[in-house]
């Protein structure tokens, strides 16, 4: 089990770039000597920065950063956060001092592999799907801190790539129930079957413009989106095959709306290409649609 530490690179992030880029990590702190921070001198460091310093507890916390800094073992994972995405590393053992802009910055190298963000089985490890328990540490007014434990066990599975089990379990919970709704889909009638495909429009921001199903075979209906004015038609069929679905799609290319969508819930024949401007609404996904969009109780209703 590896240990974590968070660092800020620069003061408001300004050292982000070249540190991920040049492979290492860096901290200020021009008061506290290299030379004694390099030997151990804790005390002489703590008593050189309580001269700016009177606060001792602000200068208790500015010990343990440094500490951290040029005493944690390679083994030790850094953290931290640039343009949407989490950077992880190890540091080899070791501090040097160099002079940037007439400043003195204390400087450690990552190992071989530098900052990465991705995660040991190569998949980005995006801003948004981290636990926020971990992100909160982007708010910390100092340079370094370390992860409680059950952060560092969040974040040692997400690196390995691995998934929390209990996600695994939901998971598979998920996937019964989109079962064991579609199934309760299949037993719906033609035009009950319409007004659920009405229902996943109308919560995805769809609202029905013209109802065309007496009149025209290829269109049950067009739509105009709310939010982007995209304009659309769709048709609802219980059952149908892959040759209804091309005739289908040969014919509603006349129609001048942006998207067409086609929704089944039995579908004979293998799953239909994809094509621009074109949306095929099968059996898995639509029962994912039903479940997500809260759409569950309607159809066991309509069955009770």
């Amino acid at each position: 089990m590896n240990q974590f530490r968070f660092i800020k690179l620069g003061q408001k992030g300004n050292w982000e770039e070249d540190c991920l880029k040049s492979g290492v990590l860096k901290l200020s702190f021009q008061n506290a000597a290299h030379e004694d921070c390099n030997q151990g001198k804790w005390t002489k460091v703590e008593s050189a920065l309580a001269k700016i310093q009177s606060y001792k507890p602000t200068v208790s916390i500015w010990i343990s950063e440094l500490k951290y800094f040029y005493t944690e073992p390679e083994s030790v994972i850094w953290i931290t956060f640039h343009k949407g995405k989490m950077w992880w590393c190890n540091a080899k053992p070791g501090v040097t001092e160099i002079v940037e802009n007439g400043a003195k910055v204390k400087l450690r190298k990552c190992t071989k592999a530098g900052w990465r963000c991705k995660d040991l089985k190569g998949k980005d490890l995006n801003l948004e799907s981290i636990s926020g328990r971990v992100l909160k540490t982007r708010g910390y007014r100092g340079t370094i801190c370390r992860f409680d434990v059950p952060s560092e066990n969040y974040l040692q599975r997400r690196i390995s790539g691995e998934v929390d089990p209990d996600v695994i379990n939901t998971q598979v919970m998920l996937q019964n129930l989109d079962d064991q709704v579609l199934n309760l889909i299949t037993k719906l009638e033609q035009y009950e079957f319409e007004h659920l495909v009405d229902l996943i429009f109308a919560r995805s921001g769809w609202v029905r413009d013209r109802s065309l199903g007496k009149t025209e075979k290829t269109i049950e209906a067009t739509l105009k989106n709310a939010l982007t004015g995209e304009t659309a038609h769709f048709q609802a069929k219980c059952s149908t095959s892959s040759k209804v679905y091309s005739a289908w799609q040969q014919e509603a290319y006349a129609f001048p709306q942006d998207k067409k969508f086609f929704f089944t819930h039995t579908f004979k024949g293998p799953e239909p290409e994809i094509v621009d401007g074109f949306e095929f609404v099968g059996p898995k996904r639509l029962a994912v649609m039903v479940t997500r969009m809260g759409l569950t109780d309607w159809v066991m209703d309509k069955l009770s």
